[in-house]
This record gives C-alpha cells, structure tokens and sequence, in this order.
C-alpha cells in the first residue's frame, strides 16, 4: 500500500513537472506581443495573460505530448526502480515503528531478558518451522505463533496438500540472528529480529516427486524479518522457571518447556504457553539466488 502511494507521488511530481515546462513551450507560439521587444502597452499584456491562459488549459491539445512525457517518465523510474530491487534481489521493505527501544534500553524494564537466549530460541524454531511446511502441519509450533499467523499458514499449508504439492526446504543454514530493538505498538511490545539464512528451496509434485518449481541446486540467501510480540506487563522467566518440568494434560508424561509443542508419547498439542514472545509475522526482505 505504501509503494502503491510512493509510484503515484511520482506520477503526479511527473505531471506537474510537465505542466509547469508547457507554459514555457506554449508561449513561443503565441505572436508578437505588441510594438517593442518587451511588448506594447497594458492592454497588450492583459491580452497576453488571457491568450496563455486558453494556450495551457488542460483541455489544449498541445499539452497532450508533455502529458505524454510525463508518464514515460513515471515508467522509466518505475522500471529503473524495479530492476535495482531484483538486482538487489529486494522484495519488502522492513516494518517501521516510531517508538523503538535499544535491546539494552528494554533490558531496563525486563531485567532477565537474555539477548542470546532469543537468537537460540530463533534459530531452532526457524528449523521447526521449515519441517512443519514440509510436514504441511502447523500443529507442533501452534504455541509459538499468534493466532493469525497460524491460521494463515496452516490455511497454506491445508492448499498445498490440496494440490498435492509440497514446499520443500533443504540444507537450511542459520547465518546470522540479529535483534534490532523493541518497540511499543498496540499495547504490545514487539521485538524486531533480522534472521538471515541459506537454502535451496523448491515445490515438488506429491504423484511423482517432480520439481514444479524452484531448484535444489540452487542455493538462496534470504534475510528475513521477524516480529514476535508480547503484553506490555509480561516479563521474561528465569532459567529455573523454563527448565521446570511439566506434564502432558493427555497422557501425564513428563515434558520440558524445551521440547517440541507436541506431546513425544501421544502427539497430543501441547496448550502450555512455551514462550513469553510469540511470532506475529515472518516477511522476506531480500532472496538472493546462488547456483552451487
């Protein structure tokens, strides 16, 4: 939406610009202005200023060129603008916030936030997230993930097997997990994370294994923006607290707060909440192709 209203304020800046060069252009064709080189008397001018007037009215054929010439130039930046991005290889932009806190400035409201403990817990949940895609079942990471965020993914991952397709991910790599601040949203706090990561990534028919899209050959470096979300009063817990031991409501095994979010002994989904920070939304900021 915000693109959207980007291009149109060049289309207009585009249509001003040649509006105001066609009065210009318009006034070498409107005659001799009177008796001297500067024109005649203030009836001559007057009748000047009438005559530019009607010469760059928005109805005067003559305008139509410069028109014209203002949207070639709206698509020559569009163009310049859009093949920059995917040399770049650019698709979104990253989510801005007015009020964002430093991670050391948040530790001064939540004492036992651990910059590390996020990043670890990150990575190995980026790992879950690609086999429940290739698993088409959201289940195992519903506590994890906002409410909207799962349902939309659970939703694609329900169409993928109605194509008989599956979203394949291999030889996942975490490069880098970097978190750039806190900000204050919605009566929420939201932490912004940058993960950056390498894969091959490809669609593969289920009938015959045939690669519809994609390569997995070909690796992709994509940095991807994480937003995870929590009230504004929650704090984190301490370590003791996340190594406690619980039991399954099903079948009353022991379960770590560490483990996956299904029950290993009944594959019942666990409804315990296994982090104080949950996912909002994942958005790609840049994919970048590299054939090995």
């Amino acid at each position: 939406m915000k693109r959207n209203a980007k291009l149109l304020l060049i289309l207009l800046l585009a249509v001003l610009l040649a509006l105001l060069i066609a009065p210009h252009i318009a006034a070498a064709d409107l005659g001799d202005f009177g008796g001297g080189d500067f024109g005649g008397g203030s009836d001559d001018w007057i009748g000047f200023a009438c005559t530019a007037c009607v010469e760059i009215g928005v109805n005067e054929p003559r305008l139509i060129p410069f028109l014209i010439l203002a949207f070639l130039i709206f698509l020559a930046v569009v163009g310049i603008r859009a093949r920059i991005r995917k040399k770049k290889g650019l698709i979104d932009s990253y989510t801005r916030f007015s009020d964002v806190l430093t991670i050391e400035a948040y530790k001064e409201k939540d004492p036992n936030f651990s910059e590390e403990a996020v990043k670890t817990k990150l990575s190995n949940l980026y790992f879950k997230i690609v086999d429940c895609r290739m698993r088409r079942d959201a289940a195992p990471i519903r506590p994890y993930l906002c409410d909207e965020l799962y349902e939309r993914l659970q939703k694609e991952f329900d169409g993928h097997r109605a194509q008989g397709v599956t979203h394949c991910s291999e030889r996942v790599a975490i490069l880098d997990v970097a978190l750039r601040g806190v900000a204050r949203k919605d009566g929420a706090y939201k932490l912004i994370a940058v993960l950056e990561t390498r894969q091959t990534e490809f669609t593969r028919a289920d009938a015959d294994g045939k690669i519809l899209s994609g390569s997995d050959s070909t690796e992709r470096f994509v940095t991807s923006e994480i937003l995870l979300t929590r009230p504004i009063d929650a704090q984190t817990v301490t370590v003791d607290a996340k190594v406690q031991q619980w039991h399954c409501p099903n079948c009353g095994a022991p379960l770590s707060l560490n483990e996956s979010a299904k029950c290993p002994y009944c594959d019942s989904v666990l409804d315990f909440d296994v982090s104080e920070w949950k996912i909002e939304s994942i958005k790609t900021i840049r994919s970048i192709e590299q054939k090995t």
